[in-house]
């Protein structure tokens, strides 16, 4: 490299270290800037020379070649960060993981020893489809992910950009511009693979968005007052089901364990109704002399509760009785929020429960059921509106467990 080249080269290196400064946070103590800009002649770099970047509140400084940083710079203009979980970029997708910790604790820990060992990054498969070849590796340390919760402004002192308990599935492809749809298919194939063929599972593991506190932050102030603890013939089922909900971190597994514990109840609501129906015919005064008309009627409240068999009509029929829209209200889905909103505007409650309870089954359905055998019926939420959903299923799984402890013990269906 000439003189020529070799001062064009530096210029093009500090006009690429300011606008990662800049706009993405990172930094170098390497480059001499005070003899670049006094226009010293001697100051010369190599591009195969090292150079060490570091960012806001981390430890450890990230090693490349300066003729690396022209397509670091060009991806970083292109890197999206996504829920604090994924990162894509013209090319790479990279997705923030945590191994599922195994029956057998010599297994979970030889595997993130594997991971940390590997400076490459650990279990890469390669895969070619339609001319497309992605590279698939489990990776740690310095990421465009990093880089990018950087720029997001969501990290502290105690949890800097990049952590040491961030572990990622990097996927890189040899062509730009690929879907998010296409990179989470292959992401799951590869989860697949290292499941079956090696026994080792992971999952999604978004990072958590940190709240910054300080003493003119409004605290929550928590009042101890509590209902009797419930107890009794038949709660420990739903109140086992709504345990498993609220521990679950994905809220389309949540939605399952909140529809369970409605559908739980609901039979109880089912059988109390049809006994209702039942005691109210037979205090008639045709009961005292029964006709085939009236046996032909008391026959007729047996077929028409058979309706409640399918899971839409029984979760219908609990939410009704069970649950009060007005503490429902605020929390509805967002998609539910016209039809909800138009009937309790006429004060008809019951129908907006019921708009829920639709809502509800159809959604519980299309998680359950294969994407082959369901047909949609226009009630789903919409996978982004998942987490609204759960955490309105949470309050009516609360009022439905409520409703059901209130119930006699005789009358309880478990």
């Amino acid at each position: 490299m000439n003189e020529l080249e070799n001062s064009e080269f530096i210029k093009k290196v500090a006009d690429t270290l300011e606008i990662m400064e800049k706009e993405f946070e990172l930094s170098t103590e390497d480059f001499p800037w005070e003899d670049y800009e006094e226009g010293e002649a001697n100051v010369s770099i190599h591009e195969d020379d090292k150079i060490h970047l570091s960012l806001p509140r981390s430890d450890d400084s990230y090693n490349l070649k300066y003729c690396d940083l022209f397509p670091l710079l060009d991806e970083l203009k292109s890197a999206k960060l996504i829920d604090n979980a994924e990162c894509i970029t013209k090319n790479r997708y990279l997705i923030r993981v945590q191994p599922v910790f195994s029956e057998t604790q010599s297994d979970f820990y030889s595997a993130m020893e594997h991971i940390e060992s590997q400076d490459g990054g650990a279990f890469i498969m390669e895969h070619t489809d339609s001319g497309i070849t992605y590279k698939c590796r489990i990776i740690d340390g310095f990421t465009v992910f990093g880089v990018m919760v950087a720029v997001s402004g969501n990290y502290d002192k105690y949890f800097p950009p990049v952590s040491s308990d961030d572990i990622f599935v990097e996927i890189e492809s040899t062509a730009n511009g690929l879907s998010l749809e296409i990179f989470r298919a292959i992401f799951k194939s590869y989860v697949f693979e290292l499941s079956s063929s090696l026994s080792f599972d992971i999952t999604m593991s978004p990072r958590p968005e940190l709240v910054h506190y300080d003493e003119d932050t409004p605290k929550k102030k928590y009042i101890e007052k509590f209902r009797p603890l419930l107890s009794g013939k038949g709660l420990s089922e739903p109140l086992n089901l709504y345990n498993k909900a609220i521990e679950s971190t994905s809220p389309d597994i949540a939605i399952l364990y909140f529809a369970k514990v409605i559908e739980f109840v609901s039979q109880t609501v089912i059988r109390i109704q049809l006994t209702e129906k039942i005691r109210t015919k037979l205090l008639s005064q045709r009961a005292l002399d029964p006709d085939a008309e009236y046996i032909k009627e008391l026959g007729r409240l047996y077929e028409d509760n058979k309706i409640y068999n399918k899971d839409k009509d029984a979760i219908k029929l609990a939410i009704t009785t069970c649950c009060e829209a007005t503490e429902l209200a605020p929390i509805v889905p967002k998609c539910l929020g016209n039809k909800w909103n138009a009937q309790m505007e006429k004060s008809n409650t019951e129908k907006a429960l019921q708009e829920l309870a639709y809502c509800i089954a159809s959604t519980r359905n299309s998680i359950a059921h294969a994407k082959a055998n369901y047909e949609q019926t226009g009630s789903e939420v919409p996978e982004e509106e998942f987490d609204q959903l759960s955490k309105c299923m949470r309050l009516c799984s609360q009022q439905v467990i409520r409703w059901y402890a209130s119930r006699h013990e005789s009358q309880r269906i478990w």
